[in-house]
């Protein structure tokens, strides 16, 4: 614990902002019935729907809203199936088959480990996912699920579940909540284990803004330095209910870095901004201004039918991630900034770069001065027309080459780079752009020009005023 962090509470300013986001957050009683009986109701036809399969099983509520961490507004539901026999996970699709064909929802399906169902019902979103309760057995990542409700319910008061809601709603706020390909955040569970083992909102970040890593084992059994080793993240939290889990797997270095920024600056000038950021739309002008002034590229990817989301996101940033290391391969290219948002259909990556253009020459290096006579010869002959030959510091031989347009151009560079690609499964298609005017048609056609409001200016919405 930290006994600096216990002083900002005394601080009112701190108080007051806590105040008004808990006011927001903490849901009242009708918003508690009204999902309570809409998620009890469902419970039970899911479980009246199976009641005729040869093996025991329950249907539970679990997920934010049973741990009651949720956040007022929110609508999500989890429901799981859970078989107390072993059952071959073709026969966890054929109860999702029975649910389909027996309840009146239009169901979607959707996969993880497992298929599952999604649904909208009576304004509330349900997740149906089948899995496993059987003693001291894991046969899928649901199956840990029950255990972690168990586990929360020995520690949660209302006082602790509030303190959970302001750091969820802290991380939604600076978009670092979910434990999804898209986000690469903390996850709900993970909020709940850092407010039981810190005991509260300002103490979690505090020490996620003082410190280089967080470290938190329940269970006892491991060394900090060996975890480190293993499993190699910024924050682990090994999982109190299977010891060989960090929690935090899927947390991204560069989410965790967001989170500090966050947790420092709200330190020194809380506000409520970081909570509930306002929406913030770039006018035209700036917009045409910023891509034209700019080194601003744009890379679709347009995706597949039918592919799901942790899918083609998952692809998606590693194609982002390959561009990068590419273009950082050519030294001459440094890449400012980059963005990745979805719209209709489509990945968009947009990079900006310090040039759209290599420049006119290249160096074209040939042998070292001690190689054979032939070799400095034949290399000499072949390039004698550019200017040359040079002998560098290095004592290598080299000419100075001027580059045609298609080599200076970095988005048909790109587009060649591109065309070496994987794109399967996730994607049918790759356009580069470079033409500033074609990048804003293309952003204000598809109504994108909102979520590109941090890339231009720098800023991220949830930052105030200063």
């Amino acid at each position: 614990m930290n006994p600096a962090s216990d002083s900002l509470v005394a601080r009112p300013e701190i108080k007051k902002v806590l105040r008004r986001v808990l006011d927001k957050v903490v849901p009242r009683e009708e918003e508690r019935e009204f999902i309570k009986n809409i998620a009890e109701r469902v419970r039970k036809e899911i479980e009246d729907s199976l009641a005729e399969i040869p093996v025991p099983f329950s249907v539970e509520i679990h997920g934010s809203f049973a741990h009651d961490t949720w956040l007022s507004g929110d609508r999500d539901i989890d429901i799981f199936i859970l078989l107390r026999e072993y059952k071959p996970k073709s026969f966890l699709e054929d109860l999702l088959k029975i649910i389909e064909n027996r309840l009146p929802y239009e169901f979607e399906r959707r996969y993880a480990e497992h298929p599952y169902l999604h649904a909208y019902i009576d304004g509330l979103e349900v997740d149906i996912v089948p899995g496993y309760s059987i003693k001291n057995k894991i046969l899928s990542a649901v199956d840990r699920t029950p255990r972690h409700t168990r586990f929360l319910k020995q520690y949660l008061s209302e006082e602790l579940c509030n303190e959970i809601r302001l750091l969820k709603a802290f991380l939604k706020g600076i978009d670092a909540y979910g434990a999804e390909i898209r986000t690469q955040g903390l996850s709900g569970y993970a909020c709940e284990l850092l407010i039981i083992h810190y005991k509260s909102f300002l103490r979690t970040i505090t020490e996620i803004a003082q410190k280089p890593r967080i470290f938190i084992d329940f269970t006892n059994t491991w060394e900090e330095e060996e975890a480190i080793k293993t499993f190699r993240r910024r924050i682990i939290i090994i999982d109190p209910t299977d010891t060989e889990r960090n929690v935090t797997a899927n947390l991204s270095t560069q989410t965790f870095l967001k989170i500090k920024l966050a947790s420092k600056l709200f330190l020194e000038r809380p506000s409520t901004t970081y909570f509930f950021p306002e929406e913030k739309n770039l006018s035209e002008k700036i917009l045409r201004k910023s891509i034209r002034e700019r080194s601003i590229i744009l890379i679709q990817l347009f995706i597949k039918e039918g592919v799901s989301p942790d899918t083609y996101w998952g692809q998606a940033k590693r194609i982002l991630r390959k561009i990068r290391q590419f273009l950082k391969r050519m030294r001459e290219v440094e890449v400012y900034n980059y963005e990745i948002t979805e719209t209709r259909g489509r990945i968009m990556l947009f990079l900006e770069l310090n040039t759209k253009e290599l420049s006119r020459y290249k160096k074209v290096l040939g042998p070292p001065i001690w190689a054979s006579s032939k070799n400095i010869l034949d290399f000499i002959i072949k390039h004698y027309d550019e200017i040359g030959p040079i002998i560098s510091i290095g004592s290598r031989i080299f000419f100075i080459e001027k580059r045609s347009a298609n080599e200076r151009s970095i988005a048909e560079i790109l587009k060649n780079f591109l065309d070496t690609i994987k794109i399967e499964p996730s994607f049918t298609s790759i356009s580069v752009h470079d033409n500033p005017e074609e990048i804003v048609k293309i952003i204000l056609e598809e109504d994108v020009s909102g979520k590109l409001y941090q890339f231009v200016t720098g800023k991220p919405p949830w930052l105030p005023e200063i």
